[in-house]
């Protein structure tokens, strides 16, 4: 459903995610959202209630920028939206998370609306966030050490159990 919808949007594609650990596939259909010309920012959390999981999202936040892809940190609180906004006209919400976890082990809910409205709304929520936010940047990146990039990565090998 989700590279689906992806692979519809034109114009935007807006994720607003408590935890952001998509599998291969996802990252790729949104790298080729990027490539078609599509905005896609993502708004996750800055400090996140799960550390192994906001180091495991750390370690992609490199792959993400080089795609073009707009990273956004909500600060001062912890994020607990679960949406995405296509074209303002499709949102997939609901409980489940984008990661692997979420996607194929527990059971959770996924919904899919075409409506104008909706994606109106849950547009003002998003750019609500946006707003609360810092953008993660290449320079971002380079302060980091290597025990990050170790502690990051590490943590990303254990993403399909998060």
């Amino acid at each position: 459903v989700y590279r689906r919808l992806i692979r519809l949007a034109e114009v935007e594609i807006t994720i607003v995610m408590a935890y952001f650990l998509p599998p291969p596939g996802i990252l790729r259909a949104l790298a080729r959202a990027r490539r078609r010309g599509v905005r896609v920012r993502i708004v996750i959390p800055a400090n996140s209630d799960v550390k192994l999981v906001e180091w495991a999202t750390r370690h992609i936040h490199g792959r993400l920028l080089r795609h073009g892809i707009e990273l956004f940190e909500r600060r001062h609180r912890m994020l607990h939206s679960y949406f995405m906004v296509i074209d303002d006209r499709y949102v997939l919400s609901g409980s489940a998370n984008r990661d692997p976890r979420s996607l194929w082990s527990n059971r959770e809910f996924i919904g899919v609306v075409r409506s104008a409205d909706f994606a109106a709304e849950l547009r003002g929520v998003a750019e609500f966030e946006l707003e609360h936010s810092r953008q993660v940047s290449e320079h971002d990146l380079t302060r980091r050490t290597l025990w990050h990039w170790l502690r990051d990565r590490s943590a990303y090998a254990l993403r399909w159990w998060l």
